[in-house]
């Protein structure tokens, strides 16, 4: 009985050594490959995110900010001049350059969002234009 036991735990050892070679030998089986590509969705989000980051770096403006009604307001400080529509029709060309969609852009004045005549909860608007025809006002 003895004997019987220790073969088979000899053949035991045996393979499961064999199996060890074996495994060390053939190649890693291939991993999962994670989804990369993004949906249209996505690649239309983040080229929106890109252009609002590019438009926050210029000089001038102090926020910018793009709704999910598709307007983008640009915070900027006032200066000599309160008209800003010519800045406005500019993010505008931008946006249709870049092919980003956006209805309209208000160009708004940095730290009035608590002023009476502001609009929505934005700011006093010192500019705006329509990004589809260009048409200037509010």
């Amino acid at each position: 009985m003895m004997r019987k036991l220790l073969k088979w735990g000899v053949i035991g050892l045996i393979c499961l050594g064999l199996v060890k070679i074996i495994g060390a030998v053939l190649p890693d089986p291939p991993k999962e490959q994670a989804n990369t590509t993004l949906s249209a969705k996505d690649t239309t989000m983040l080229k929106r995110v890109a252009f609002v980051s590019q438009i926050k770096k210029e000089k001038k403006v102090k926020e910018a900010l793009l709704t999910d009604a598709n307007v983008l307001y640009v915070s900027v400080e006032k200066d000599k001049s309160d008209n800003r529509h010519g800045y406005a029709m500019y993010i505008c060309q931008e946006a249709n350059l870049a092919k980003i969609k956006i209805d309209r852009v208000k160009v708004v004045e940095y730290g009035t969002t608590n002023a009476a005549d502001r609009d929505n909860a934005y700011g006093r608007i010192l500019g705006a234009c329509w990004c589809e025809t260009y048409k200037i006002g509010y």
